[in-house]
């Protein structure tokens, strides 16, 4: 992808990488895959790939390396809890289609569903 590219060769402030990736009209997306979690910044979920369980948007946080994921997939629908838990207990996270390197083991996960807790 160009965009991973671009912003690897080149030091943006975060404001500047942000507002990059949202007039590319590119968004961090999850989908669950068979047994994985996938995260990239893409523009539909399809782009990630097509045999979906379901999918949604994260949010990562660089100070605590945490990944909240929320939402659902307007194209796949909504994930379960479950099959989020399980690729994360499985070690089963990656942030690219090839399933190369898991990032469980060095990062936090919460999932939010925007539900208030009394």
């Amino acid at each position: 992808m160009k965009v991973s590219i671009f912003l690897k060769t080149h030091e943006y402030n975060l404001k500047t990488t942000v507002r990059f990736i949202f007039n590319m009209k590119l968004f961090p997306k999850f989908i669950i895959e068979e047994e994985n979690l996938i995260l990239m910044i893409v523009k539909n979920h399809r782009d990630i790939a097509t045999k979906v369980k379901g999918g949604g948007s994260y949010i990562f946080d660089n100070e605590t390396n945490s990944y909240t994921l929320y939402r659902e997939s307007y194209e796949f629908g909504a994930v379960k809890i479950e099959d989020i838990k399980k690729c994360i207990d499985d070690g089963k996270v990656y942030t690219n289609v090839k399933l190369i390197h898991s990032i469980t083991d060095k990062n936090n996960f919460s999932f939010y569903n925007g539900s208030k807790k009394n």
